[in-house]
């Protein structure tokens, strides 16, 4: 059996040259990663949003850019079903060059890579041929400590998302360019803070300029569970109720909110998200736009939803729910 290298990351990081011992991979000229026309075998997944990986036009555009022609090698994406097609094509031997999103975790890393040995360590690769992903650990160390096997050595290359809007959900964000408009600076103190709620008051209600007003959860207007408007706090509330509030406000569209449990199927959210749209636009005088997306409006939280999924819940929305807009 030849050796190969597991990877987990977009075909962006090809650039970084780790892939194979034939070409003559040029570290300092990112574009084109090789000279001579090189070709890989990759093991992945049928994506249900991808028809067609050879003709995708990433997929050529890439080859065009980098040099590098990609054979695939498709496999289920449904978990079970990938792990049993995966172990057919170790057990087999005729193993791919690239393993890229195969869900290969910590023991099977263990097994074919410090025990058999099918795995290629990438310590050296990394160090000689990607130098932003070198930074990156350098500047990341928890990251290469979870990609390090316990042998030492670093057999695949993770998909980093620095989700922003996770690590800073407790932040308060603010449109500057607005701010600007209005001659105001951003504010660093509540006096200040309150002076610009009063400037956008005066915009809701005076200017005739339209102020979109989103739920920050399915209960929750606004960044914070203890506000009051009114004398109504707005934790608490059920969409419509919030409907209320906005308009009240000098809101011009209102956007619900209605969360995904992940224990329940897509028809029972999308159900629940409708329940709580059409009691919105029961009511409304002003247009009601509904968040759709992962984990909000129906759509399941899932790295990969079914490509009609978005489409469907969206549909209903209008269809059902009788909203003006998304």
């Amino acid at each position: 059996m030849k050796r190969l290298v597991i990877i987990a990351l977009a075909l962006a990081l090809f650039a970084g040259g780790a892939f194979s011992q034939k070409a003559e991979w040029l570290s300092k000229q990112p574009m084109p990663v090789s000279k001579d026309k090189v070709t890989l075998k990759i093991f992945t997944p049928q994506l249900v949003e991808i028809q067609d990986l050879d003709t995708n036009w990433f997929t050529k555009w890439y080859e065009a850019k980098t040099n590098v022609h990609v054979e695939w090698q498709l496999a289920p994406n449904e978990t079970s079903a990938l792990r049993q097609k995966l172990n057919l094509v170790i057990a087999a031997g005729d193993l791919p060059d690239v393993f890229l999103g195969a869900k290969i975790d910590s023991n099977l890393e263990a097994r074919y890579g410090i025990d058999e040995k099918l795995f290629l360590p990438l310590n050296d690769l990394i160090d000689k041929n990607m130098p932003n992903f070198k930074a990156y650990l350098a500047k990341n160390p928890s990251v290469k400590g979870m990609i390090t096997a316990i042998d030492g050595k670093i057999y695949g290359l993770p998909n980093v998302n620095e989700c922003y809007h996770c690590g800073l959900s407790q932040k308060m964000w603010i449109n500057k360019v607005w701010l600007d408009k209005l001659g105001l600076k951003v504010p660093t103190t509540t006096d200040e803070f309150y002076s610009v709620l009063k400037a956008c008051d005066h915009v809701a209600n005076d200017t005739g300029l339209p102020v979109e007003i989103g739920m920050s959860a399915e209960m929750v207007l606004g960044f914070h569970g203890q506000l009051e408007y009114n004398g109504k706090r707005l934790a608490g509330m059920w969409p419509h109720q919030q409907l209320q509030i906005c308009e009240e406000a000098g809101c011009a569209i209102f956007g619900p909110v209605s969360n995904t449990n992940t224990k329940k199927t897509v028809p029972w959210n999308l159900g629940k998200a409708l329940t709580f749209v059409k009691a919105c636009t029961e009511i409304a005088k002003i247009p009601v736009h509904p968040n759709v997306g992962m984990g909000v409006g129906g759509v399941p939280m899932f790295e990969t939803p079914a490509v009609d999924v978005v489409t469907r819940c969206s549909a209903a929305m209008i269809e059902i729910g009788h909203a003006d807009g998304l």
